[in-house]
């Protein structure tokens, strides 16, 4: 299926999505204690796209191979790795 979502067409449901709701980034490792902060922002369906478009009969998406990467940690991708603690004031250039 096809939606023009660009200026003149469809103009009352383009106006509906004009309104700013939460969508959720793709690909980022989850926590639960910023989901909300740290997955999601603002968006405005029409803004960045002219053409959205959706399949009506989705498919089962196949996992990604398992094997082991050469270089990666053992626990690639299924784990946290915690950084660091950083203070960014600490290595700002003086002014």
């Amino acid at each position: 299926h096809l939606l023009e979502l660009g200026p003149a067409v469809h103009e009352p449901l383009r106006e509906a999505l004009l309104l700013p709701q939460l969508e959720r980034e793709i690909g980022v490792i989850y926590r639960p204690e910023t989901e909300l902060a740290s997955h999601y922002f603002q968006a405005s369906l029409p803004e960045p796209f002219d053409l959205w478009v959706w399949l009506a009969e989705p498919q089962v998406v196949q996992p990604l191979s398992v094997e082991q990467i050469e270089g990666t940690p053992k626990t690639y991708p299924f784990a946290l790795q915690v950084w660091p603690s950083t203070n960014l004031l600490d290595e700002a250039m003086p002014l």
